[in-house]
């Protein structure tokens, strides 16, 4: 249903700064788990919200799928994380220009993804977890 895979291939081809490695969220839980990233980023199905269905003995909802993109900027030797959040600044503008605006070409309308707020996840002194959020909407219908 949310194109995922798509997602993640429009951040590999789209050269970003600091991301040739973007994985799913089944390898994001083991990686902070264990403090090992085999990924610059990882893009992850954070919830989807469902508005009342609009048809009588069918189904026509509006749904609103929030999508996670969370980066992890990896550098020795600054402990106080000044070096990371500068790497992560960059990277973040080039994260936002490839999926502001963007909407997947798949089946169900979606429409273009939108920002929707970013937090801090983890910093252990040399890995900084950063999330990225954005929302599209689409459309969930039975004939």
């Amino acid at each position: 249903m949310i194109p995922l895979a798509t997602i993640r291939l429009r951040l590999q081809s789209s050269n970003l700064q600091g991301i040739q490695r973007v994985q799913g969220a089944a390898q994001l839980s083991v990686a902070i788990e264990r403090q090992q990233f085999d990924a610059d980023a990882y893009v992850t199905l954070q919830e989807v919200k469902a508005k009342a269905n609009t048809l009588i003995n069918r189904v026509s909802q509006q749904l609103t799928a929030r999508i996670g993109v969370v980066q992890i900027v990896r550098e020795a030797g600054s402990p106080t994380g000044a070096s990371q959040g500068d790497a992560l600044e960059l990277r973040r503008d080039a994260l936002i220009a490839a999926l502001l605006g963007w909407s997947p070409d798949v089946p169900n309308g979606y429409s273009p993804m939108v920002y929707a707020g970013g937090k801090l996840l983890d910093f252990d002194g040399v890995n900084l977890v950063w999330a990225d959020e954005f929302e599209t909407d689409f459309l969930l219908r039975s004939v």
